[in-house]
């Protein structure tokens, strides 16, 4: 288990950010996991949004599958990934075109004689000479596009695309539009890669027909080729004329290219695949079903520069990762049955509905429709303001600093109680005092008839994940802590905190007249690194800014509840340091610092909660953490019978889950609107804080 990934992980942050309204099911690409995947997408997860990498003395390179590198398709667009790793960082890359399968295991050969450390291969058909190559050359690191391996070796990466879920959304536009009543779906190589686009593109043809009470026939056949383009043609041709077809969607590589001239010369309508192919015929290509293979090729290569272990493993990329979905042009169907798919697409993202990936999948998911009622598979996912939670039960339990520690824990249960006020469900809590309680305080709340047993801070983590096992029945979530490989009954609940830390680290630096500011952090872990280098990066930005020279002081009291050693620690930093701010990340051991402050007729920095009523003259701002309102959103979820288990969910300032209070007395207006500034460039991704250290000197770099 991977203890707090940084809650600010983004991608996956790539084309259409189809967000919920206060919360992403695993924020672009968190990276969640080392397992192996399946071709139905199951894999663990990469962020994608890497920062800077210097790529200098690298070299990468790719070879393709039998469909060339300009095959308008998944070939070009993983060459596009490495040309774009080589503007971004001076990476050598380069490409060998493969012309028939013969070929790959002496390509490979040759792209280890040629110095590359980091071998791609596109597409499923290249698997078995990657696991030949990679057996015959221990040291270099081969990554192969579209295929999960089983017992993958420590110098291979599987990367894969939940391609049914792009696939589905399109095939509920393709339903929408057909005035025949008749769609096809014309696949190139049979394989459970491309069985995902066909089932997929049912699947939403289904849906659509079920809730917009239509009667929609897919059509259906392989050209058993990714580059014959005639053949693909010829079958189109024939969908087009003698099955009735009026919409054509194509999983084919360069075959496909034949089915949109068959679509424009018909004058009928193409779907594309991989990238928007609509420049290829802009009357006739409907819209296309994006897998952005450039941007997941770039993402693992610049953390194999970067030095990171990405052996081993399958990656899977899908919508909650923005790594496939639809183009926002769609000027070839209506705004209303574009507003539709998006809304498909969030169902998709929250669990309520599942694309089925192969026939079984697909059978089950048909029966599903007939199951379900027509309302309640149109209600938005966004909506919880009309949830009742009668009859059902949602606790939590503390960490050691307890439930009113003035922050996290305090803020949770704020957060069941607002859900209790609204809803109706029954809340509780139990207090840690100790973290050998917790395990015995989740079976408390199991044999209470919880539904859904929270756990208050990362300490909690691997109590949770011995309960969910223990209980596969009951679900459990877990705030400040992004978990490996999660059981269906298990969530993660992050933060972006380093969000809102970097604005109260810009305050700091602005207010600051010793120019010596102090962090105080509770127990070392990656979830407090977040608070620490977000606010040293928002004081040396504002050093650059406003051309001053303010230093930090850090320390760690190693505890969440000892309020005198939190008060001894900012003590020092108020006195023999010279500070004149000290921010805290440490729960109850925080409380120390704010008293400090006062004392000494200084300025603390509150944490998680607004903490200036504890000393309205002393406390400068705080930084927010609004653990209540994702506690509260994901049980209200939960109750409706969303899918909220196995996956991380991360808020940051884009949802509104972080920030800074309004209330700045101690402070001037310019100042307050200098940081909500900051705050504005960080959710346009302009400023990028760190969440680490070693983030944090990667961008102090780039203030130079």
């Amino acid at each position: 288990m991977k203890k707090c990934t940084r809650g600010a992980a983004a991608v996956l942050s790539l084309i259409l950010l189809l967000s919920l309204a206060a919360c992403r099911f695993v924020r672009p690409g968190e990276l969640t996991g080392g397992s192996s995947g399946s071709a139905s997408g199951k894999g663990s997860k990469m962020d994608l949004d890497v920062g800077n990498v210097d790529g200098t003395g690298w070299k990468i390179a790719m070879i393709t599958d039998t469909g060339g590198i300009n095959d308008q398709s998944f070939n070009q667009s993983a060459w596009e990934g490495l040309q774009q790793l080589n503007k971004e960082t001076n990476a050598e890359v380069n490409y060998i075109e493969s012309k028939q399968s013969a070929d790959f295991t002496t390509n490979f050969e040759t792209l280890v004689d040629n110095g590359n450390s980091l071998c791609w291969a596109i597409g499923f058909a290249t698997a078995d000479a990657v696991l030949e190559s990679a057996a015959t050359n221990p040291d270099v690191h081969f990554a192969c596009v579209d295929n999960a391996f089983t017992d993958t070796p420590a110098n291979v990466t599987g990367v894969i695309f939940r391609a049914q879920e792009s696939s589905f959304m399109v095939g509920y536009i393709a339903a929408a539009v057909s005035e025949t009543g008749k769609v096809g779906f014309v696949g190139g190589i049979s394989s459970e890669v491309i069985e995902q686009f066909e089932r997929g593109y049912e699947g939403g043809v289904a849906y659509a027909n079920r809730v917009l009470g239509k009667k929609v026939k897919v059509v259906s056949q392989y050209a058993e080729s990714f580059s014959d383009a005639a053949k693909g043609k010829s079958i189109a041709n024939k969908m087009f004329t003698t099955d009735g077809c009026d919409v054509v969607y194509h999983a084919a590589g360069g075959t496909g290219m034949g089915v949109i001239e068959a679509a424009k010369e018909a004058g009928k309508f193409a779907i594309g695949v991989d990238r928007d192919q609509a420049y290829l015929a802009p009357k006739n290509v409907l819209t296309s079903s994006l897998k952005n293979v450039n941007v997941a090729v770039m993402a693992v290569s610049k953390r194999h520069i970067a030095g990171e272990e990405i052996g081993g493993r399958t990656l899977s990329f899908g919508l909650s990762d923005n790594a496939v979905g639809i183009p926002a042009d769609h000027s070839n169907y209506s705004d209303e049955i574009y507003s539709e798919a998006l809304e498909v697409g969030e169902k998709i993202k929250a669990g309520v509905l599942t694309p089925p990936a192969t026939l079984a999948e697909l059978k089950d998911f048909v029966q599903f429709l007939k199951d379900t009622p027509v309302e309640k598979l149109t209600a938005s996912v966004n909506d919880l303001s009309d949830v009742d939670g009668t009859g059902h039960k949602v606790a939590m339990i503390t960490d050691t600093g307890g439930i009113n520690d003035q922050s996290f824990n305090q803020s949770a249960w704020e957060g069941l109680q607002q859900l209790n006020k609204e809803t109706g469900a029954e809340v509780n809590y139990i207090e840690s005092k100790q973290s050998a309680d917790f395990s015995t305080n989740f079976e408390t709340l199991v044999d209470n008839g919880n539904e859904l047993c929270w756990g208050i801070g990362f300490a909690c983590a691997d109590a949770a994940m011995e309960s969910a096992a223990a209980n596969p029945g009951v679900h459990f979530a877990c705030v400040d802590n992004a978990f490996d490989d999660l059981p269906s009954n298990l969530t993660g609940v992050v933060f972006r905190a380093e969000e809102s830390s970097f604005m109260v680290g810009y305050i700091a630096a602005a207010v600051s007249k010793t120019e010596k500011v102090g962090f105080v952090g509770g127990i070392a872990s990656a979830v407090i690194e977040q608070f620490e280098s977000g606010y040293e990066a928002g004081v040396a930005y504002a050093d650059k800014k406003l051309g001053k020279n303010v230093k930090v002081v850090s320390q760690y009291a190693e505890s969440f509840s000892d309020a005198a050693k939190g008060k001894s620690i900012a003590n020092k930093m108020f006195t023999s340091d010279g500070c004149d701010v000290v921010y805290h990340a440490a729960g109850g051991t925080g409380m120390g610092v704010i008293e400090a402050a006062k004392e000494a007729g200084k300025f603390a920095i509150g944490v998680d909660r607004d903490q200036a009523y504890l000393a309205p003259k002393n406390v400068l701002t705080s930084s927010l953490k609004n653990v209540n309102v994702a506690v509260d959103e994901v049980s209200r979820r939960m109750i409706i019978g969303q899918e909220i288990g196995g996956q991380n969910l991360s808020f940051g300032l884009a949802e509104d889950a972080v920030g800074i209070p309004e209330n700045h007395e101690n402070y001037s207006d310019e100042i307050y609107e200098q940081a909500l500034e900051v705050g504005e460039q960080i959710k346009a991704g302009k400023i990028k804080p760190p969440a680490s250290m070693k983030e944090l000197k990667q961008y102090l770099e780039t203030l130079k």
